[in-house]
């Protein structure tokens, strides 16, 4: 097997699918597949069986993984020699958070800055699919989602666990703000701004409404930022985690729903030998209670470490 082999047999490892290996390393599906035939030609035995539309590792596979993991890292290591080579070039560390979680780029950037001030720092936001495979290819360093992947080779940290709440102006609230949660006959009550980008945050809240029958209409906005800077101008009352709300600050007050509904936030990276130093100091220093500042708003009911 060589290099690119190796490359792609671990990537189809990663992905579940050729597909998904294609897109892990930026090239084609039929040349994926090409270069899965050539090295089950070159070896007589086949790595893969398809299960359901995924594929599934052989016996065979499985006994070389060890070795095949070994010789990404044994890659990696060469790799980031060669970086180090280059003289007191700071060290690139990147990290993606899906769209959702964007206004807490600054929290993660402070915490950062404070593990590792000889890094230069890279942020990007994603969709929680898009940032998995990123996560797996080595393009990103930590990824902060609300939704675990489960990717070959991926691991998630539970960073914190807060409720959707409903956040808005106080003069919109009206009597409900000054209660400690909202429930569905209030919201009804409420000019609510619908979120109809297709992540976590949606995926939450699509049976909550179907339960509670309640469904946003007086606006609708591609993305949780998006609505709570709407909210902040008076223009209606954003359904978004807890984290995000806090993240965003200004005047506006949160208020847990009722019946609860709660996120995890995870930090997901990739199981490796030669992960960078500052990672594990980082996840810890996300996992204070204050690494996400308040910024003028309350501290939730129901938010828990």
């Amino acid at each position: 097997m060589n290099l690119r082999q190796i490359e792609v047999v671990t990537a189809i490892l990663q992905a579940g699918s050729v597909s998904g290996a294609a897109a892990l390393l930026g090239i084609s599906q039929p040349s994926a597949t090409r270069h899965l035939r050539n090295v089950e030609s070159e070896l007589g035995y086949l790595l893969f069986t398809r299960e359901g539309g995924r594929v599934k590792p052989t016996p065979e596979l499985r006994a070389l993984r060890p070795l095949l993991r070994d010789a990404t890292e044994t890659l990696d290591k060469v790799a980031q020699r060669a970086i180090s080579m280059a003289g007191s070039a700071p060290r690139l560390f990147r990290v993606g958070l899906v769209r959702a979680l964007a206004g807490l780029v600054p929290a993660v950037y402070q915490a950062a800055r404070d593990c590792c001030r000889s890094a230069t720092f890279e942020f990007v936001t994603c969709e929680s699919a898009a940032l998995a495979q990123a996560i797996a290819a080595r393009h990103v360093d930590l990824g902060l989602s609300t939704e675990p992947s489960h990717l070959e080779n991926l691991v998630c940290h539970r960073l914190a666990t807060e409720p959707l709440c409903c956040v808005g102006q106080a003069r919109l609230l009206g009597d409900f703000g000054r209660a400690t949660s909202i429930d569905m006959v209030a919201l009804d009550a409420l000019d609510a701004v619908k979120i109809v980008e297709k992540g976590v945050l949606t995926h939450f809240l699509a049976p909550y409404n179907r339960s509670c029958r309640w469904s946003p209409d007086v606006v609708s906005v591609d993305t949780a930022g998006t609505a709570l800077e709407m909210a902040s101008r008076g223009q209606g009352i954003a359904v978004v985690d807890g984290i995000s709300a806090r993240a965003f600050g200004g005047t506006l007050t949160a208020l847990p729903l009722t019946p609860s509904v709660h996120m995890t936030l995870q930090a997901i990276v990739l199981d490796r030998g030669d992960a960078p130093p500052v990672l594990p100091e980082l996840i810890d220093a996300l996992r204070k209670p204050r690494a996400f500042p308040q910024r003028g708003m309350p501290e939730l009911a129901g938010a828990r470490r």
